[in-house]
């Protein structure tokens, strides 16, 4: 059995939380992803793991509709990095987030392909640029541009766990 403690995204306040939260015996400490209530989770994640030895960090949580896979998986790797293979990744369908923007949860089958295309992204493996999630009346696809020496494909190239690092993924599929 773990107990965790939790707390909003606050950069200042973060490391000496976490601090605390390990002198008292916590074993994790969960951070608040909602854009509109609380800072940033990922740079309070990376402030936490930083201040101590032994305390794991989470999101509490992340959502899969006002952060793109790849930034997801870009963040939460590099918090993995720097506690040392101490971060959990905590996503749902998103509630304060996404009701602060008026909009309900996430729908479960777009959740679930997001899903997907994260765990690709935190294995370090490539996904094709059609199944990035991003529609062309926001972004077209470079190629109708005819830009040159572009990649062929969108990979968290440096930080994964596939074959480009060997640090362990902060989130692992269950079924």
């Amino acid at each position: 059995m773990e107990f965790w403690t939790a707390t909003v995204a606050a950069p200042t306040r973060s490391a000496e939380f976490a601090r605390q939260a390990e002198a008292r015996g916590w074993d994790g400490m969960n951070v608040v992803d909602s854009q509109n209530l609380s800072g940033d989770p990922y740079v309070c994640l990376a402030l936490g793991a930083t201040a101590t030895e032994t305390l794991r960090v989470a999101t509490s949580v992340t959502n899969p509709v006002t952060r793109h896979p790849a930034t997801t998986a870009s963040s939460a790797l590099s918090v993995q990095r720097v506690s040392r293979g101490r971060m959990v990744l905590g996503i749902g369908r998103g509630d304060s987030a996404l009701a602060h923007l008026g909009r309900a949860p996430a729908r479960l089958g777009w959740f679930e392909d997001y899903l997907v295309v994260l765990q690709t992204y935190l294995r370090g493996d490539e996904v094709d640029f059609e199944n990035t999630g991003i529609p062309d009346e926001a972004a077209p696809l470079a190629e109708k541009l005819g830009l040159a020496h572009g990649p062929s494909a969108s990979a968290s190239a440096g930080l994964a766990t596939g074959r480009r690092s060997r640090s362990r993924s902060p989130l692992q599929a269950r079924k």
